[in-house]
Formats: structure tokens, sequence, C-alpha cells
């Protein structure tokens, strides 16, 4: 056992076949290890054991591989829990450098801290029984290479004691997370403001117990359960999303889409606006803009990059491969749609479901908004499910919905407003649904299509107004367009 006690810089290296290194400075202590191609194996114990100091720094030296690796079995302290992770710091951990690490544990968790992990730089490669990177008040990450294959969770914050803790934040770096359980947990507040994110999960891809931010960033999805999950409220503000497979994709009590481009691809809703539960647990209001000022503060301190602050979503992006085609298209066949058809009943049109139109069991605090963006969603459920209202104000939605005759492309118990953007949205008629008011026009059909066919709808002159590529069979069309005129005279194309 090599024992660290006073604040000051240590430079490691060599082998260390099976024993420990350890920190043990004063709590005012700064202490600097700075692993220069240092290789440490514990069978009984962490490989690196942070037992006190204000704050602790592990810099990876440039060029070096370095490795911690523990046993099954650890000799645990009298009375506790404790230690339970290949490299495990009771006290603020800071790892930077540019340098390798490989952490490799067989009891529980590799990388762990019990207050703020911060991540500012290296390459990682883990593997773990249980949770990869861990730490319990926060887990902040700059940048950094990380190939991380866990039991448990791939990256945590499980602070349940403090309403300002508990959060991940991730503003850079490049994760290929492969996850038992969750990809990315947060207790409180989880937000992804850049970076290139591959996850595969066995439950969720990304998930917070209250709060949830994409800001930015690029993200690869599938997962067991839902893509990305936050109990009271899930903003998109930016970044792109690439939900392969899910169960859900987005799924919160309030979901808010005001930038960005998100493609999902769910077995049952593509996005689900449902009642929270909180366990009892009361929210805090500031939690917030609480944990965003001590994310950027921390990061500030630290030398972290400052978190990115989520901008106002912005104008949707220009469509290419035909989603949105500028050059117009005569209507070769179908009839027109007049948007006068919309008669009472939640504006739906004579021969469609009129019974759906107008709910009478609801949540009020459940809330799918789509203010801006450009979203595409394939479900074998509902497409849009909220279990209170739906409004839509900006961006594009483009929706291939269900061919089950219990579920439908656009699904809501309350209202459902389009003021704004445009939506295009194909699906089975058994649950179909159209919006039930709103200041810009919209039509509903009930009109049939095969996997492959092109669905697109044109205005009077025959100028294509939005379009989009059938994923499998349907039965109705919802559309909705800034380019329609209310009283007037929409051509419905199916098949070319």
């Amino acid at each position: 056992m090599v024992t660290i006690l006073t604040e000051g810089t240590y430079v490691v290296s060599g082998t260390l076949d099976d024993g420990q290194l350890v920190v043990d400075a004063a709590d005012t202590d700064k202490v600097q290890v700075v692993l220069a191609g240092a290789a440490i194996h514990n069978e009984d114990g962490p490989a690196v054991y942070v037992k006190q100091s204000d704050k602790c720094f592990v810099t990876l030296a440039d060029g070096t591989t370095n490795t911690l690796t523990d046993g099954a079995d650890y000799a645990l302290e009298a009375g506790s829990d404790e230690p339970y992770a290949t490299l495990f710091s009771r006290d603020d951990l800071t790892i930077n450098g540019s340098g390798m690490l490989a952490v490799t544990s067989a009891y529980r968790h590799a990388i762990c801290s019990k207050d703020d992990l911060v991540i500012t730089g290296g390459t990682y490669v883990v593997d773990a029984v249980e949770d990869a990177l861990r730490g319990r008040d926060c887990v902040k990450i700059a940048d950094g290479n990380f190939t991380l294959t866990a039991g448990g969770d791939g990256i945590k914050s499980n602070n349940d004691g403090d309403a300002t803790r508990g959060f991940v934040s991730i503003d850079g770096g490049t994760f290929a997370i492969e996850a038992g359980d969750d990809g990315i947990q947060a207790q409180t507040y989880l937000c992804i403001a850049g970076g290139e994110l591959d996850i595969v999960a066995a439950d969720d891809a990304l998930h917070s117990d209250l709060e949830g931010l994409l800001a930015g960033g690029s993200l690869a999805i599938e997962a067991g359960d839902d893509a990305f999950h936050a109990e009271t409220k899930l903003v998109i503000d930016d970044g792109t999303v690439d939900v392969t497979g899910c169960y859900e994709g987005y799924e919160a009590e309030k979901i808010y889409v005001n930038g960005g481009s998100t493609h999902i691809v769910a077995a049952d809703d593509a996005v689900n606006a449902s009642a929270a539960d909180l366990m009892g647990d009361e929210a805090d209001a500031t939690t917030t803009a609480a944990i965003e000022a001590d994310a950027a503060g921390t990061a500030a301190a630290s030398g972290a990059a400052p978190e990115a602050k989520p901008g106002d979503g912005g104008e949707p992006p220009a469509m290419s491969d035909g989603a949105m085609p500028q050059d117009g298209a005569a209507a070769s066949s179908g009839g027109g749609m007049s948007m006068d058809e919309r008669q009472q009943n939640g504006g739906m049109p004579d021969n469609a479901f009129a019974e759906a139109g107008a709910p009478t069991m609801g949540d009020e605090n459940c809330l799918i908004q789509i203010n801006g963006g450009y979203t595409v969603l394939d479900s074998a459920g509902d497409g849009i499910d909220s279990n209170g209202s739906v409004e839509v104000t900006g961006g594009v939605l483009l929706v291939n919905g269900p061919t089950s005759g219990g579920d439908g492309a656009f699904d809501y118990d309350l209202t459902a407003t389009v003021s704004g953007g445009t939506v295009l949205m194909v699906g089975s008629t058994g649950m179909a649904q159209n919006f039930t008011n709103g200041t810009q026009p919209f039509a509903f059909a009930t009109a049939g299509g095969n996997a492959g066919q092109s669905v697109a709808v044109t205005d009077a002159d025959g100028t294509v107004v939005v379009s989009l590529t059938a994923a499998k069979q349907f039965g109705m069309v919802l559309v909705s367009s800034p380019v329609l005129e209310e009283g007037g005279i929409c051509s419905l194309v199916i098949g070319g």
C-alpha cells in the first residue's frame, strides 16, 4: 500500500500486482496524481482509493496507457458497505489529461466519487459489473473518448437528498455505451449539450427522475424501454437523435420540442406525455436553475468547458430527400380535401371518426408541445400520445402511425391545437383523431395506401406542400401547413 499524506503532485508509474494507491490527506489539501504508465491491481479492494482530500485530480499523462483492476470480493470497512469501486473517491474527483485509462471492475462499480465526478479529457475503456462512471453528487463531462460496458448503468448520479445535486451534464466527448440497465441515469436533471453518443441499453437509454434537456450533440440510440425518459419535463432544444429501436421514444409529463432533428422507431408510443410518478416527493421549483448554475460554476472551476445554454429553437431546417419538396408537382390522382369540411366533433370531417374528437377524460398536467425542429416518428403504438393536450406551433412533424385498430398516429385525451408548423400523419383508422381547433388550417381524410408509397399533399396550384414515404399500410391522413388556406382546396396524392 502506497499512501499519499500531504498536498502536492505525485507521478506514478510501474506495476503493482496486488496492492493499493491511497490518498489520505487533510480535508483542505488538493492532491494531483499523475498516472504515467501505471498498472495497479488490488485483489480485495480499490486499486486507487481517495479516502480524504479537499479535491483529488487524476491526470492521465500524454501518450501513456494506465490500467486499474480489482478482485470480485472486497474487504469492507467495519460497519460499512464501502469502498465499492475500482477507482473510489470519498471527495471531489476530477480526471483530466490526454492519456488512456482502462478500468475493469470485477466487484461493483468502475469509477466512483461520493461527491462530484468531473472528466475533462482522456481516453477511457471501462468494463464494470455494475456502473461504469458514477458520481453521487453529479457527473460532469466536458470531453474525452469513452467506451463503457456496464452490467448496471453506463453513467449515473444518484444523490436524492439535495434538490440541486444528483445531476449529469455532458458537454462534449465521444461515447460508446453498452448498459445492462440505463445508458445514462440522473436523479434530478440530465443535460446533453454536446458530444457524440452511441447508446445500447437494456432499459432507458437516457433517464432522469425529474427533468431532462437535449441542447446539442448527436445521439444514436437502441433501448429496451424509453429512448429519453424524464419524469416531469423533457425539453428538446437542439441536437440530432436517431432512435433505431425502443419501446417508447420521448416520455415525460410535459414534452417541449423546440428544435433539433429527431427520428424515432418505437415498438409502442413514439412521443408520450403521461403523469409523473414522484412517489410522494415534491419537486423543488428552483431545482433546474440551481443545478444549471452549479454545473456551470463547478465546470469552470475545474477547467471544464462551461455548460452550453439552450437556445430558443429557431426555424426548422430545410428539408431534403423528398421529405418536403420545393418543386411543385401536379396532383395526378386522388380528390380534393376541402378546408371547410371541418365540422364539430373535434374538427373531424364527416367521413372520419367523430367520436374520437372530443374526449372528456385526461390529465391537465400532461402536454406535448411542438414548437420547432424536424421530427419523424414511426410507431407500432401511438405516434403522438398525450394523456392531456397537444399543441403544435412550428417545426416539421411527420408520423408513420400504427396498423393496429387500437392505436393511432395521433392520440390525446383533452385538446389538440395547431397554430403553425407543417404536419403530416398517416396511420390506422380505428382510433384516428384530428386536431380539435387551431389558427392554422388542417384537414383529415380516410384514404389508404401501402408501405413504400409516397403520400403527398398539394395546394390548389399543384405545388407539393409536404410529403413522406409510408413505412407501412395506412388508412388515414392528417395534414396541416401554413401554406394551406381556410376554406381552400388541397389535394392528397398517394403513390405517385
